[in-house]
């Protein structure tokens, strides 16, 4: 299925679900708090890691797009 088995390209793959799984948690939250009304202005610690990965797999795309470009 994968060309390369780069530790790389494993690590790239492993950060998109984990990224995919912290937005799809952001989301059931917002929904959770707009159920119970709760207005809030704490913000979720999830949140801060969440936003972390997402600058992190941008920049691991942007490595493995000039890896294969040479």
């Amino acid at each position: 299925m994968f060309q390369e088995s780069n530790p790389f390209i494993l690590f790239f793959f492993l950060n998109s679900f984990f990224t995919i799984g912290l937005i799809l948690n952001q989301n059931d939250n917002v929904k959770d708090s707009v159920i119970s009304q709760k207005v809030s202005s704490q913000i979720n610690p999830l949140e801060s890691f969440t936003w972390f990965c997402f600058f992190l797999q941008l920049a691991l795309l942007l490595v493995k797009l000039k890896i294969k470009q040479f």
